[in-house]
């Protein structure tokens, strides 16, 4: 957002250079803009590092702000989409550790952050934690109640629980909020046939 006003700064330094050159010295009028660009441009290639990847990005925010939690909470959703990927499957288990580190410390920042349990209650559903996978669902239903992820959550774990009828309520009110969420439609064709052998409505789900 200040690449456009810098422009008219560095006007403003051309003029004055301009005014004065008579007074300055030919190599001390080109010395100060040359300085000045070659400190900006070190500056600007240090960052083009930062802004490699969200890890970066993340990492270099909660260096100067360690207890921020939206730097936490991204900084985590970054861990965990490494840790779903199938060619980190030998760090699994460390991602989700450093994730939940970021989760637990944006909510000691912030209990009602929307992210950062939405996050939590992912890791712990892929570790098959389901008891401490509900309780976050359930804490961020009550904060956002229209929140898709904690009620998809919640019909998952319902359905590890055996209990069809719960998961079912759970999955359609997450549909009516995210229409679009394929893995909703797969949770709800697992339980429609498993529990209910339904399966024409199981099959349009799939579809």
């Amino acid at each position: 957002y200040t690449y456009v006003p810098y422009i008219g700064l560095a006007f403003m330094l051309g003029i004055w250079l301009n005014q004065y050159r008579n007074r300055l010295s030919k190599h001390l009028s080109w010395i100060v803009p040359g300085s000045i660009s070659i400190v900006f441009g070190f500056i600007t290639f240090q960052q083009t590092k930062v802004w490699k990847n969200n890890g970066t990005l993340w990492s270099n925010v909660i260096r100067h702000y360690p207890n921020l939690p939206v730097a936490r909470s991204n900084h985590a959703n970054y861990l965990i989409s490494l840790a779903v990927n199938t060619n980190n499957k030998d760090s699994v288990a460390e991602l989700y550790q450093q994730a939940l580190e970021d989760c637990t410390i944006a909510l000691q920042a912030k209990p009602d952050d929307e992210e950062s349990l939405a996050n939590r209650q992912n890791i712990y559903l892929n570790q098959n934690k389901d008891s401490l996978a509900f309780a976050d669902a359930k804490s961020l239903i009550k904060i956002k109640p229209a929140n898709k992820t904690g009620y998809y959550t919640r019909g998952v774990v319902y359905t590890r629980f055996n209990q069809p009828e719960k998961a079912l309520a759970d999955l359609n009110h997450c549909l009516s909020l995210y229409s679009s969420g394929d893995y909703v439609y797969s949770q709800r064709a697992f339980v429609l046939i498993t529990y209910y052998r339904k399966y024409e409505e199981a099959e349009t789900d799939y579809n």
